[in-house]
């Protein structure tokens, strides 16, 4: 080997005799990562990239020494670094690809309306709750808040979970087993009401105060002048208000090898009329892929464990916005009673 006592060829045999012994105690005796980090942060950094650092020296080593039976140590050297840097930076773009175009295709086009969206007729409340191992869903005080709008003959509430990408796209909305519609009647007619929330907070004043006030006065009518009526779900709607969230590929996140999925996550909010056209909608969409950075990083889950792969993150980079705002965005763009 032509560059075997170079002065690099050296170095990088001590670099991975170091790194190597580190890497092999810390795999073999994790206590000893954890006494680290509780003496100080720099020695427990330094031991948290020993893996890693290995991991690069020997793909290092093994193209420089490679080269080095054609080449002089110099040029070996500069090879060795550009094909081990080339490498793995270029086998995780085809799923880096791919993961853009998931996102390209996984898209909700956002909708402003021109104005205040006002509710009337035959409401459908659809949220992204499970329908099962529970009871008919309840109306809770946004419910009964559409309940006491004028214009408001019933309000549906059924769950958006279990839709796919094209059911959302199109505005399908399948009715769950556990779905209910509830109306407002004269108390007489209410031999049986539905039990309701007494703590009733409107989500629709303009500041707290008002919703409480809200809420006080439809706690009010409840007692003493209409009842809640339960029956079976509406097939129809006029409007719809829908919250939801959909995600596939929960299990390529675990496995940092598996270079070909990727997991998409779609948080949205919207408004639709009975054609199923979207008036009101707020969408994010989030791909989660692999980075072009090759490690060994401890997992410090229920067992000490590492996890070794390409790097991972989401894009956008900020996740899903949506996650936090679910029927918030919609309370704001109806035309209801704030005060």
């Amino acid at each position: 080997m032509r560059n075997g006592n170079g002065s690099f060829d050296l170095f990088l045999k001590r670099y991975l005799i170091v790194t190597g012994t580190l890497s092999a105690i810390i795999l073999v005796a994790p206590w000893i990562l954890i006494f680290g980090f509780m003496l100080m942060v720099l020695p427990g950094v330094f031991l948290v990239v020993m893996p890693t650092a290995f991991l690069w020296g020997a793909m290092l080593a093994a193209f420089y020494w490679a080269g080095g039976l054609l080449l002089s140590p110099l040029r070996a050297a500069m090879l060795a670094i550009v094909v081990t840097v080339g490498l793995v930076w270029a086998i995780p773009q085809p799923s880096i690809s791919a993961g853009r175009r998931l996102a390209a295709d996984h898209q909700l086009t956002n909708v402003k309306p021109a104005g205040p969206i006002k509710p009337f007729g035959d409401i459908r409340m659809e949220f992204g709750i499970p329908d099962f191992g529970r009871g008919p869903f309840s109306c809770d005080s946004r419910c009964v808040a559409l309940l006491f709008e004028d214009s408001v003959h019933s309000v549906t509430v059924n769950s958006s979970s279990g839709l796919s990408f094209e059911d959302i796209q199109r505005g399908a909305a399948p009715l769950s087993h556990l779905a209910q519609t509830y109306r407002l009647k004269p108390l007489s007619e209410c031999p049986a009401s539905p039990p309701v929330d007494r703590n009733l907070r409107s989500p629709f004043g303009e500041t707290e105060q008002d919703r409480w006030k809200l809420g006080r006065l439809h706690e009010e009518h409840l007692a003493n002048d209409v009842c809640l009526v339960a029956e079976p779900p509406l097939t129809d709607y006029d409007l719809l208000l829908r919250e939801g969230r959909w995600g596939r590929g929960e299990g390529a996140g675990k496995l940092p090898w598996l270079l070909s999925r990727n997991r998409i996550h779609l948080a949205y909010v919207e408004i639709r009329d009975r054609s199923h056209r979207p008036l009101f909608r707020v969408a994010d969409t989030a791909v989660e892929m692999p980075i072009p950075v090759l490690t060994i990083l401890p997992n410090m889950g229920y067992g000490f464990d590492y996890d070794w792969g390409w790097g991972r993150y989401w894009m956008p980079r900020e996740l899903i916005s949506c996650l936090d705002c679910p029927l918030e965005k919609i309370d704001a763009m109806l035309q209801v009673r704030r005060k």
